[in-house]
């Protein structure tokens, strides 16, 4: 697809919800004032800051500055939470009637044509949710061996997670691959006719938008992808453990058995329980391999390691808190104000 291509013309909403990163929310910025955008495309930047008050002031107006005559609309979300936040940019882009809504989250930067080449392929393929690839940052601050083994196995996952996306998108199938919202794009009048929002009842334990995109599907969504909508994603060193890596993929099983099983019953159980089996034998099999070459396993062991755990404590009623501690990947990274400029 090339850079800029015929669009409908369109009203848009790009939303981004933050809290307590406003070094790598600048980095996000930066890369949206460098969107190639066709004319026919209306856009506008909301930032929603969940907290009990306004603190990106500065930051902001001079985005604003950057991107003008481009709107930009900056509130706060004193309840704190994701599905609060989001359902903030949600509530205005469907009254304000903007024609898709897209998101990305603040520890990302996008691609120069990541907007058009989401928006290319819902037009164009008549998608009501549309996802695209994660990339990862190249991260100069691991500085320990580990660390740069578990970035590496880490990158081979995001890029394994993209060839999956792109071939299936190549055959021509739809519904294949689950759009979540750190590369989202969505029909704003899907949305409003079903009355489609995030589940602000899961709180800090994350999977509202995982929820989100079954919910579309039962409702009739077409959803893909868009191999050409590139974000990257910056890990900072907090991350960068085998420790942090099984907690976040425990927090994600456990997130996912609420979403997918809200009724309990005792086929679900089992079938829950020979998942956990089928997962513990798993990572037994990854255990040595991953102690010979780090580099390319560890990450899949830690995360196998936490989704047996997570399936088994959300089986005996478990939650997940995991969205209520903000990681200190900026105080980590060496990231500096004068690389967000």
């Amino acid at each position: 697809m090339p850079p800029v291509v015929a669009f409908e013309a369109c009203k848009i909403c790009v939303g981004c919800i933050t809290r307590e990163r406003p070094l790598l929310l600048a980095k996000l910025l930066g890369s949206f004032s460098k969107l190639r955008l066709a004319d026919a495309l209306n856009v506008h930047f909301i930032i929603i800051e969940n907290g009990p008050r306004e603190t990106l002031t500065e930051l902001i107006h001079s985005f604003n500055k950057e991107v003008a005559p481009r709107p930009v609309r900056y509130e706060f979300e004193p309840r704190l939470g994701i599905s609060f936040a989001r359902n903030r940019v949600l509530s205005i882009a469907l009254r304000e009637r903007f024609d898709f809504v897209a998101f990305v989250d603040d520890d990302e930067i996008v691609d120069e044509n990541w907007l058009t080449g989401l928006l290319w392929a819902a037009q164009n393929r008549h998608l009501d949710l549309v996802g695209g690839p994660v990339r990862l940052l190249a991260n100069r601050d691991a500085k320990s061996r580990p660390e740069a083994q578990l970035w590496k196995s880490l990158a081979r996952r995001y890029s394994r997670v993209e060839r999956r996306a792109d071939r299936r998108s190549g055959l021509g199938q739809l519904n294949e691959t689950t759009i979540i919202t750190n590369n989202w794009l969505a029909r704003a009048s899907f949305l409003r006719s079903h009355e489609l929002c995030f589940d602000e009842t899961l709180g800090f334990s994350g999977g509202e938008d995982t929820k989100l995109y079954y919910a579309a599907i039962a409702l009739g969504a077409r959803t893909g992808w868009a191999k050409n909508a590139v974000v990257s994603e910056f890990v900072g060193r907090e991350r960068l453990t085998f420790r942090y890596q099984t907690q976040r993929a425990r927090d994600q099983a456990i997130a996912s058995f609420r979403t997918k099983n809200e009724r309990f019953s005792i086929w679900r159980a089992m079938r829950v329980i020979g998942f956990i089996i089928y997962r513990g034998a798993a990572s037994l099999a990854l255990l040595l391999p991953s102690i010979v070459r780090p580099d390319l396993f560890s990450v899949d062991l830690a995360r196998s390691i936490g989704t047996t755990v997570g399936s088994l404590l959300a089986l005996c009623g478990g939650k997940s808190t995991h969205y209520e501690h903000i990681d200190s990947a900026e105080a980590l990274s060496g990231i500096s104000m004068s690389e967000t400029n």
